[in-house]
């Protein structure tokens, strides 16, 4: 037989299931369009939600759950980009010509399979070394691991003025709803057992 914190836990999970699909409702993908809330970030966020930078960082919790967002967007090739650009800076001189050639092959040339949008000025100019080094036009270069710093730039500013706000949005509204959903379970839960309606769940 069910033992009384057996059916607790049973009403407690069918109270959680039921409240978040009420709560859920009102979660849709109008965050993804023009329901931005610019102020928001000036309302106490959460510790890591401040900035896009802080979101960025790599032991942030945040980080790979605003990937997702840019996924759902369609957008995720800013973000491993942007990814891409910060392993980059690490490489040595070795390895440098060969990451810099991947990164323009895959992110920056024209068709390219997850192509950023970069003004034309700056990837042109990338394109350009790309080829150059390729075709032998220079040698015994040494690529600067800064030279994807604009490009970088331009990718970020792009992130943040399209996806910060509906991101933040999306998590404070979710911070927002399990915490209902925690304080109406518990609740619910005291009052079906004060009653006497348990067994109901059993």
């Amino acid at each position: 037989r069910t033992t009384l914190g057996g059916s607790r836990r049973s009403m407690t999970q069918l109270f959680r299931r039921q409240i978040t699909k009420r709560l859920s409702r009102n979660v849709s993908r109008k965050h993804l369009q023009a329901g931005n809330d610019p102020a928001l970030r000036g309302r106490g966020l959460p510790k890591g939600l401040e900035n896009l930078d802080a979101i960025l960082q790599p032991a942030s919790p945040f980080r790979q759950e605003f990937r997702d967002f840019l996924k759902f967007a369609f957008a995720e090739e800013n973000f491993a980009f942007y990814d891409a650009v910060e392993n980059f800076s690490s490489e040595n001189d070795a390895t440098r010509i060969q990451a810099f050639s991947t990164i323009v092959s895959r992110f920056i040339e024209d068709g390219a399979d997850e192509q950023v949008n970069l003004p034309s000025h700056h990837s042109h100019a990338l394109v350009d070394l790309k080829n150059s080094i390729e075709d032998g036009q220079v040698q015994d270069i040494v690529i600067d691991r800064h030279v994807f710093d604009s490009a970088r730039t331009e990718v970020f500013n792009l992130m943040e003025r399209n996806f910060l706000d509906p991101f933040v949005s999306r998590m404070v509204e979710r911070q927002v709803r399990d915490k209902q959903i925690s304080e109406m379970t518990g609740v619910l839960s005291k009052i079906m057992v004060r009653g006497g309606l348990e067994s109901y769940f059993e």
